[in-house]
């Protein structure tokens, strides 16, 4: 049984005159739908942020290909050489980083 169709067993044991009235079990029921629900919601939420953060996470990766010869990420020689094994640890480096840069020609 997945949580969709308990969520719909419970509805159905629910006694519409009852699930407001502290103590019955149809009340007991209905409380645990609405907690269900909230949860199902918030699942799909983290779903979703989760599909987003792999999508990003796939970006980077391809950005840190040795053999990307397309996309290139621009930083600091000096905190790519002493990040030199990671795009990611290089990136929060130069978000962290106080560069005076330098004047265009």
């Amino acid at each position: 049984m997945n949580i969709e169709q308990l969520i719909a067993d419970l509805r159905a044991r629910i006694n519409p005159q009852y699930y407001d009235q502290v103590g019955t079990e149809s009340y007991e029921r209905h409380q645990v739908v609405k907690a269900l629900e909230s949860l199902l919601a918030r699942i799909e939420v983290l779903r979703v942020q989760n599909a987003a953060l792999r999508a990003d996470a796939d970006r980077i990766d391809w950005l840190a290909d040795v053999n990307n010869s397309v996309g290139s990420v621009v930083l600091p020689r000096e905190i790519v050489e002493s990040n030199i094994s990671s795009l990611r640890q290089a990136i929060d480096a130069a978000r962290g980083a106080k560069i005076t840069q330098e004047p265009a020609p």
